[in-house]
């Protein structure tokens, strides 16, 4: 079961223990801001989640996860040698500024749209 925004729920930590606890089988998954108050919550989770940090994907990452193109990393010392070239080899692939300007939105929402 995956929740998203699980906190917005006034119980939320009890209601997601009684959930752990009621049905042992069932695998939770949850995310953003609920994960950050798993010991401050009114039900003791500490025990029965184990807490994963995932950071955010870099704007190559991002271009690489939705398809659009990929680019192997680039050293500071390469794009200091070689910033025309490796600028002229990304717009020739993508169309950088639109597709950043979805990057700056967040996850697309075609992505997750079934918790909406």
């Amino acid at each position: 079961m995956l929740f998203c925004s699980f906190k917005t729920t006034i119980c939320w930590s009890r209601e997601l223990k009684n959930i752990y606890d009621g049905i042992p089988r069932l695998q939770v998954i949850f995310s953003a801001s609920s994960a950050l108050d798993i010991y401050r919550g009114q039900a003791d989770l500490s025990r029965r989640v184990i807490s994963y940090s995932l950071p955010g994907l870099s704007f190559r990452e991002y271009l690489a996860f939705t398809g659009e193109t990929v680019f192997p990393p680039v050293s500071f010392e390469e794009i200091r040698v070689r910033h025309r070239e490796i600028s002229q080899e990304i717009v020739s692939a993508v169309r950088p500024l639109p597709v950043f300007n979805d990057y700056l939105r967040g996850v697309p929402v075609w992505l997750f749209g079934f918790l909406y």
